[in-house]
């Protein structure tokens, strides 16, 4: 596998959209991790920062602002590579890399020492679970490390908590937002369960820490049974609350449902908030080739860590769209931090496909923050690891429609918590109470 980081391409190939890629032509790019504040990312075209890539072949050229570093995961970097990795980041100093750090050094270093928990000086660090450990993908190979109180990631996966817990706090009781304040007990709950934590007052924010927790909820599903013509948002769910409109008109016609806006982006969100960020999120989705011949028109998705500001568009999206000889089922995986698109991820599955069949797309979010990408729930069609999104307890829809509406569906939307180990909490191997607070006081 070969190593580079490269400038982000604003792409504007498509008609219907823009977006950030660093895909490059006739290459298969194995894994992208952006290296990007949060505030980078929300920026449409311009300069648009770096991102690690690793292909599966040399690239033919590589873009104006690259860096090659190598195939070779144990090779130690040269003093000219290490300073042209620290030049192009101006939170990093040249002595933040070491004269024996291997490839797999830097980018460990990268990936969790030298990240922000909250994404507004740089790019997050990857977070670890009890569950899957603390891992760094590099290509094909997989660094793995238990995660416990003693690991260097475990303070930075409680602080990005922290953050996301402030963030999320701070809009409870404006009027004008559904987040409740049992909405974040139970992200706490689910957050002492996954962390095998048993005060909440432990894991909290010290200005919130006796806000407390409550427990585990069912999941949300729907399989859109109702009358035909029926809107979306006037629709009750089969198990959940109700949907709301986050742009254009999606109603019920056959029991799916089914987009009813040309040449628009549809998306709905379910109302009830999940207990984790650490979610699955699918669909059967169906949708049509575009009749103008451009294969991006028109696409179905499910989306997941959605914002809990409705009208703020901050989340990741799988989409399923289908090749003009219906000989392919594309799903793309994208993410969008405050309404500006990433590309991140793709795949395709080789089979004749039928227009306005259902296929069953599931998007999943893990602890480590693998994103996933299932097609049938048993092929995985791209998978990556993203830090950028947490804390965010939504899920929906997105019917993206070209010039003919009434050609994109949704039907049994299923969205739920993944599951939390259980067991004892964790204490000190030292003896005493495990209290997981930083110096400063956070």
């Amino acid at each position: 596998m070969e190593n580079y980081i490269l400038p982000w391409t604003w792409y504007t190939g498509d008609p219907d959209e823009s977006y950030w890629t660093c895909k490059v032509p006739g290459v298969r790019i194995k894994q992208v991790k952006d290296l990007r504040s949060l505030t980078a990312q929300a920026i449409a075209g311009g300069n648009g920062g770096y991102c690690w890539v690793t292909s599966a072949v040399p690239l033919p050229v590589i873009p104006d602002g690259g860096l090659y570093l190598g195939s070779d995961p144990s090779a130690r970097l040269t003093n000219g590579a290490r300073r042209s990795i620290t030049g192009l980041f101006p939170h990093l100093m040249p002595t933040d890399l070491d004269a024996e750090d291997s490839l797999w050094d830097v980018l460990w270093k990268l990936t969790l020492e030298l990240a922000d928990p909250t994404g507004e000086s740089s790019w997050k660090p990857l977070r670890g679970s009890p569950r899957h450990g603390f891992k760094v993908t590099l290509g094909d190979e997989v660094r793995h490390e238990d995660f416990n109180p003693l690991h260097r990631s475990w303070q930075p996966t409680i602080d990005i908590f922290r953050a996301d817990y402030r963030r999320n706090r701070a809009i409870v009781y404006d009027p004008k937002e559904r987040l409740s304040i049992e909405d974040v007990q139970r992200f706490t709950g689910r957050q002492m369960l996954k962390y095998g934590i048993s005060d909440s007052r432990d894991l909290l924010p010290i200005e919130y820490r006796d806000e407390g927790s409550l427990g585990h909820r069912s999941p949300f599903s729907d399989a859109f049974t109702d009358t035909n013509g029926t809107a979306l948002e006037s629709h009750t769910p089969s198990v959940g609350t109700s949907w709301e409109v986050v742009a254009n008109a999606i109603d019920i016609q056959s029991n799916r449902a089914e987009a009813n806006t040309a040449n628009s982006e549809c998306i709905y969100r379910l109302s009830d908030a999940l207990d984790s960020d650490d979610h699955f999120v699918e669909a059967d989705l169906s949708t049509h080739w575009s009749p103008d011949g451009n294969p991006l028109a028109n696409d179905a998705e499910v989306m997941g860590r959605k914002h809990a500001t409705l009208a703020t568009l901050t989340m990741y999206e799988a989409r399923m769209q289908l090749d003009a000889t219906l000989a392919n089922v594309h799903n793309e995986l994208f993410k969008r931090i405050t309404g500006t698109t990433t590309e991140i991820g793709s795949g395709s599955s080789t089979f004749t496909v039928v227009e306005d069949q259902d296929y069953l797309t599931r998007l999943t979010m893990q602890a480590d923050d693998t994103i996933t990408v299932d097609r049938e729930t048993v092929e995985v069609i791209s998978e990556t690891s993203q830090t950028d999104i947490t804390g965010n307890l939504y899920c929906g829809i997105i019917l993206d429609t070209e010039a003919t509406s009434r050609i994109n569906r949704a039907d049994n939307f299923l969205c739920n918590d993944l599951a939390a180990p259980g067991g004892a909490g964790i204490r000190n191997p030292f003896g005493g109470p495990m209290v997981l607070r930083n110096p400063l006081g956070a």
